[in-house]
């Protein structure tokens, strides 16, 4: 079965099902919308925090250490029962966006303090 084949089963189930097309079309864009807004309105601190979190709570990949990370969510450093891989990855990220701060100016700092949830400058 080719392309036009796929098409025109999918033409078939969109004439026969109009109501569940419409359905999954909005659910589709609702998502869609979701996924997009997620990506516009996330910082780069928060991204970073999210790939570490994510890295470090994988049983798969982290298997000694993933557990004290479930308990201490907030926590986005490597410890000592970390994966040494995962522990360099985690690592590399976080010295990366050291980086990326320590080169902006002191008005983007702070901009960055408050776009990250920062309720007072003390600096």
């Amino acid at each position: 079965m080719g392309i036009t084949g796929v098409a025109g089963k999918v033409v078939n189930y969109v004439m026969k099902n109009p109501k569940k097309t419409a359905a999954l079309a909005a659910g589709g864009v609702g998502i869609a919308a979701l996924i997009g807004y997620k990506v516009a309105t996330t910082t780069r601190k928060q991204a970073n925090d999210q790939i570490n979190h994510m890295l470090l709570m994988n049983p798969m990949l982290n298997p000694l250490g993933w557990f004290q990370h479930l308990v201490n969510p907030g926590k986005t450093e490597a410890g000592t029962l970390d994966n040494p891989f995962i522990k360099l990855i985690v690592d590399k990220n976080n010295k990366e966006y050291q980086e990326y701060y320590d080169n902006l100016s002191h008005a983007d700092k702070i901009k960055e303090f408050y776009k990250n949830g920062g309720r007072g400058f003390l600096g």
